[in-house]
């Protein structure tokens, strides 16, 4: 898929490919070559992805770098991250309700107009 003109991405050169960690259950092979493809040509640094399929751990991926420099690492004390990403690798995640919300708001109007709930005071104490 081609990258949007109005996107900028910054390729990593070919020597700072990221190496790309992990199973996929046969089948799933596809996700991996996405993947993959994020770091080698949408210029991706480093990210990791898992999927369950009724429960079993179908894609389990991760690769790249975790270094990013903190919002204020010099000043503030907040401290950056340096090194590979790894299987337990812990980031912030930025902004998920939005993904949340476009994915959960179209499938609620299925069953009806929006109901509202009666909430009792004493639980509210």
């Amino acid at each position: 898929m081609p990258i949007p003109d109005d996107v900028f991405v910054l390729p990593m050169a070919a020597s700072e490919a990221a190496s790309v960690h992990g199973a996929v259950e046969p089948g799933f092979e596809g996700v991996r070559a996405a993947f993959e493809d994020n770091f080698a040509v949408h210029g991706d640094v480093g990210a990791s992805v898992a999927i369950t399929v009724g429960g079993r751990m179908v894609v389990d991926l991760w690769g790249g770098t975790a270094t990013f420099d903190g919002p204020d690492d010099d000043d503030a004390g907040v401290p950056g991250v340096d090194g590979d990403w790894h299987e337990d690798t812990i980031i912030n995640v930025w902004s998920t309700t939005k993904t949340m919300a476009a994915l959960v708001v179209p499938h609620a109007g299925r069953s009806g107009p929006a109901r509202s709930v009666r909430t009792d005071r004493h639980l509210l104490a």
